[in-house]
């Protein structure tokens, strides 16, 4: 069990590490392996809003951003979105670091652009 917790320490502190730059980071792993409550863990440290809305169009998701003006933008089950969302979230992450999870594979993360 001491060893599960490391982990999960270490996981949190690589990701606060990567997030003192800009990132884009996403955590894929299976259902219940506990992305979500890093998620909140992370939003929590960082003192941001966690998100569990499923983002399907670009406009809402343009509104989100643009009310927020957060350092960091943490979403959960991206695995959701529709394709021209995760574009969008693409080019934001050059002004902001994103930190997403899905528990399923994201085709459009594997395109050399991404």
């Amino acid at each position: 069990m001491n060893n599960i917790i490391a982990f999960r320490q270490e996981c949190f502190d690589q990701i606060n590490a990567l997030l003192k730059n800009k990132a884009l980071i996403l955590l894929w792993g299976k259902s219940g392996s506990g992305k979500s409550v890093l998620l909140q863990r992370l939003a929590l440290y960082h003192n941001e809003d966690f998100t569990n809305e499923i983002f399907t169009d670009e406009k809402d998701f343009h509104h989100f951003i643009q009310d927020k003006k957060r350092k960091i933008i943490i979403l959960d089950e991206v695995g959701m979105y529709s394709p021209n969302v995760l574009e969008l979230i693409r080019i934001y992450s050059d002004e902001m670091s994103f930190v997403l999870s899905s528990h399923k594979k994201i085709n459009l993360f594997e395109e050399e652009y991404f």
